[in-house]
């Protein structure tokens, strides 16, 4: 669906072929900066990290990433066994699984939201970092300015049911569901991180899902961050430490 939010329209004969060029979404023209993560305590968790794991034997010591020591200081988890997790690839298949399907259900750009009424079961598609005012308007009116043809229902309807095993935040029955597709290092998606998390805590209609879709055109570190901040929520196992640590790597 192409509209004001989509900075780099598709045409629906390259969706998937396109895949490679695509571009950040926003409502309105930004200055393209990127929102650094948190780097409190960071270098003094490496080098614990590094001095506990050398040991004082005179093994060669583990160099840490300094975004993997600035995840588990936020998640309260080991530095140097997130960083073991993430090298082994533990959950790549996770993400990847993730990007798939946001393609699938029309996803071009970030933030990609496939919003689900769970009493009508109809699908909705945000295409960006929609102001929290508009979002709230939509919810208001049922996203009645939303006209969608079968085709597009049917595309959105490829959104994975969700299941216990995604990172989901508010009440349990909320009405409309945002299964929200998104990369950790694209400065509108940690505008819109913000306002989902204000949605989901003022309202009691709205439920946040948590979706990997790292533009790696982009942002070439953001597949390695998916995966560290997946290997902290050890595949939908631990939802706290995942959505500590990634409220702090938008902050």
């Amino acid at each position: 669906m192409n509209d004001k939010n989509q900075e780099t329209p598709v045409s629906k004969e390259n969706k998937v072929e396109e895949v490679k060029e695509v571009k950040e979404v926003n409502t309105k023209p930004e200055p393209s900066y990127l929102i650094p993560g948190s780097i409190v305590m960071a270098g003094l968790i490496i080098a614990m990290a590094v001095f506990a794991n050398n040991g004082g034997s005179g093994n060669m010591p583990t160099i840490l990433d300094s975004r993997v020591a600035t995840i588990a200081q936020a998640s309260g988890l080991d530095p140097v066994e997130l960083q073991e997790c993430s090298s082994a690839g533990e959950y790549e298949e996770d993400v990847a699984s993730d990007i798939a399907n946001a393609i699938a259900t029309g996803g071009q750009g970030t933030p990609w939201t496939v919003i689900l009424d769970t009493q009508t079961n109809s699908y909705y598609p945000l295409n960006g970092a929609f102001p929290i005012e508009q979002v709230i308007e939509l919810l208001d009116t049922n996203f009645a300015s939303l006209e969608l043809t079968e085709e597009q229902q049917t595309q959105l309807a490829a959104a994975n049911p969700v299941t216990e095993e995604d990172y989901y935040r508010g009440p349990e029955d909320a009405r409309y569901v945002f299964i929200e597709y998104s990369d950790f290092d694209c400065p509108f998606c940690a505008r819109f991180h913000e306002t989902m998390k204000t949605l989901t805590t003022t309202r009691t209609d709205v439920g946040w899902v948590y979706r990997h879709f790292p533009l790696e055109q982009l942002h070439p570190d953001a597949k390695f961050v998916a995966n560290v901040i997946e290997c902290a929520g050890e595949g939908g196992d631990n939802e706290e430490a995942f959505w500590q640590a990634a409220d702090s790597y938008f902050r």
